[in-house]
């Protein structure tokens, strides 16, 4: 199951496990050059706001209304990075694992490869949260 709520998405998996859950923001920050020289973190400047697009019919494309989900504004000057919050399993003393693949424009965002399904072990095509 899937929630929108506080600007973050709520992923819950009681089928799989009833700790098994996560969260997901979208935080916003500053660009970095992309010219190949290591910079610290930049600052985090707050959550971007996260809509459902059935909340803009008639205001977004039609093909996005087929696809539904939800969207965040985002100006071409602003980066993102994403944090990934694990909900912790009572009965396993720890939080709850995931594998989480990325993508932008069918990218792969760990590996840069064009997206496929499933995950690779070689190179790693995901993120481990927990």
């Amino acid at each position: 199951m899937i929630e929108l709520i506080d600007d973050a998405l709520h992923f819950t998996f009681p089928k799989v496990h009833p700790g098994a859950g996560i969260t997901i923001r979208f935080h916003r920050t500053l660009r970095i050059p992309d010219d190949g020289k290591d910079y610290p973190l930049p600052p985090g400047l707050g959550s971007f706001p996260l809509r459902h697009v059935d909340d803009f019919l008639g205001k977004v494309p039609s093909n996005w209304i087929e696809r539904a989900g939800v969207m965040l504004p985002m100006y071409q000057s602003e980066a993102l990075w994403i944090s990934f919050d694990a909900n912790y399993a009572m009965d396993h003393e720890a939080d709850y694992p995931f594998a989480i693949k990325v993508g932008t424009g069918k990218i792969n965002a760990v590996t840069g490869s064009s997206w496929s399904d499933g995950l690779q072990k070689n190179p790693q095509s995901y993120m481990v949260a927990v």
